[in-house]
């Protein structure tokens, strides 16, 4: 019943709300976490395996130059708001279980847009946007941090890492390898049957090492206050994220009442398969995760019936009224132009005077006509299948088989409709004046420049009005 009410208060709010200022990482956070990953890696030398010490000492640098490497370029939202909140759940897991250590986890949240949360190993555990903004309750989202708290502290990480190179090192192994060597004929084959039997191992133990995280980070929530439900919860959750849409089958063409033309699937481009997608191999036994449906199970037979109170904190509540515009934001940085319009518009559905999403689909529907132009757009656009997004389908069909003509017409009409009450912004005013500028309209063109230079002076688009004027 509360969830219900705080959903109601919220959407309430949000219609009163107009505005949402996106969140800038906050530098002196960055640098923290940087600091925190500099101590991990001098504490993990300390335990790197005498026998695989050269091999444990690579990857670990390629570990820390790869998270160093994503703070760079903005995946990772870094502010006060969040991180506070984060640290007093770390500390309320912590001050419940005191037989273990916790003093080196550190959760993170990336402007990835799957339903995701993993450790990284050495002490990180990154929560995915798209996974935050869907999590319906407190409880959920603790149990979902205390599975990943789970494979840290049982050091999942290093020993996958050394069950690989023990395997691949093994006497036996390097045996058949050298005798596919020699061999005149099925080379290939060959190998894919040794290749085969360690895949399946290595897999088997991984699914292992989740069931192990599920009974440890269930053990962790019961000793919280919070509910041990959310572990059924977040189950459930997954299983129907697995078949949802994020954009409620929006279809886009609808929006600009246009006819939409069916786009062949060899227009896209193919991915290299998967590991899941080799003949050789049997899908069954390559899964990563047992199946959902197994958890769940699970979960029932150890959660008690009555324990369903899902008390949200109001730091939580603060987090998810943030994560609920800062999934548009996080798709615009990573560039998925066609997602975050998909994404303002359905919200736009529930609360039509919206200021920030109105200035979301005038710049996002200039972007799409901007990265075709340039030619950004191309390999993006994978095939998306019509029962599993429509959404998405649609939308992809729409950027692919639109003149530039086209896309420019639709990004003034999406303005026309959507700019009354919008957010005013820097990269408002920059679709703005552009859409000016491809349209020959110098003189409003000009206004909006001199209006931009004047309010954003070091602006992020400064130097594109400085050579168009």
């Amino acid at each position: 019943m509360r969830s219900l009410l705080y959903l109601f208060l919220f959407f309430s709010l949000s219609s009163i709300a107009q505005d949402y200022k996106p969140i800038i990482s906050d530098a002196a956070l960055i640098k923290e976490y940087k600091a925190f990953l500099k101590t991990n890696l001098k504490l993990s030398k300390s335990s790197y395996p005498k026998k695989y010490k050269k091999e444990f000492s690579i990857l670990y640098k390629s570990r820390y130059e790869s998270l160093n490497s994503r703070v760079k370029f903005d995946y990772f939202i870094f502010t006060n708001s969040w991180n506070n909140y984060f640290k007093k759940v770390i500390n309320a897991v912590a001050k419940a279980n005191p037989t273990f250590d916790f003093s080196r986890i550190h959760i993170l949240v990336s402007r990835d847009e799957d339903f995701n949360a993993y450790s990284t190993g050495e002490g990180t555990i990154v929560v995915n946007i798209g996974l935050l903004n869907r999590i319906e309750n407190e409880s959920e989202l603790v149990f979902i941090l205390c599975h990943e708290f789970s494979h840290f502290i049982l050091n999942h990480s290093d020993s996958a890492i050394y069950k690989k190179l023990q395997s691949r090192n093994a006497k036996a192994f390097k045996a058949q390898i050298k005798e596919i060597k020699k061999a005149k004929y099925d080379q290939l084959s060959k190998l894919k049957k040794v290749l085969r039997e360690d895949i399946y191992l290595e897999k088997q133990n991984s699914r292992d090492a989740e069931r192990q995280a599920d009974s440890l980070g269930l053990v962790f929530l019961r000793n919280t206050r919070y509910s041990e439900s959310g572990a059924v919860n977040s189950i459930q959750l997954l299983m129907k994220l697995k078949n949802t849409s994020a954009y409620e089958n929006l279809n886009i063409f609808e929006y600009l009442n246009r006819q939409p033309n069916e786009i062949k699937q060899s227009t896209f481009i193919k991915g290299g398969k998967h590991v899941d997608e080799e003949d050789y191999l049997d899908s069954s036994l390559i899964k990563s995760h047992p199946e959902l449906e197994e958890r769940y199970e699970s979960f029932l037979k150890k959660v008690a019936a009555n324990n369903t109170n899902t008390e949200n904190s109001a730091g939580f509540e603060a987090v998810k009224r943030d994560c609920f515009f800062e999934f548009d934001e996080a798709l615009i940085k990573m560039g998925h132009f066609d997602q975050a319009l998909l994404y303002a518009l359905k919200q736009l559905k529930n609360n039509p005077e919206s200021s920030y999403f109105r200035e979301v689909v005038i710049f996002t529907s200039y972007m799409l006509y901007e990265s075709r132009k340039e030619h950004f757009s191309g390999l993006m656009f994978q095939y998306t299948s019509i029962t599993f997004d429509s959404a998405r389908y649609w939308m992809k069909n729409y950027v692919v088989d639109s003149k530039l003509s086209q896309l420019l017409m639709d990004a003034k009409k999406l303005t026309e409709q959507y700019q009354e009450g919008t957010m005013i912004s820097e990269r408002l005013i920059y679709a703005k004046a552009m859409l000016a500028w491809v349209s020959n309209d110098k003189h409003h063109y000009m206004e909006l420049r001199n209006n931009y230079i004047l309010s954003y002076p070091k602006g992020i688009y400064s130097k594109i009005f400085k050579i168009r004027k």
